[in-house]
């Protein structure tokens, strides 16, 4: 790859408009309640499911995850055969 000055400039200025993003738009607050890792287990005729944004450490690194009920995997549905559940 050739670095001439117009491709140095426009690398220069995509950076410093990223530098320029406001707080909300560069992701999750990581101050938030963590997201918890396993999964829970739900079942019946009326099941709720909450989908939400939060931090969560792999290796070490923080990053932001979507959780189902607050973990990720989200939690295991357990139906029988022919139910409908609402």
């Amino acid at each position: 790859m050739e670095l001439n000055r117009r491709r140095m400039l426009g690398t220069m200025a995509m950076a410093g408009s990223a530098m320029a993003l406001p707080g909300w738009a560069r992701g999750a607050d990581l101050r938030a309640e963590a997201v918890r890792a396993g999964f829970d287990e739900v079942s019946g005729a009326s099941i709720d499911l909450t989908v939400g944004r939060g931090p969560r450490m792999v290796q070490g690194r923080a990053g932001h995850a979507i959780a189902v009920n607050g973990s990720v995997p989200g939690p295991l549905v357990r139906l029988k055969e022919g139910t409908t559940a609402r």
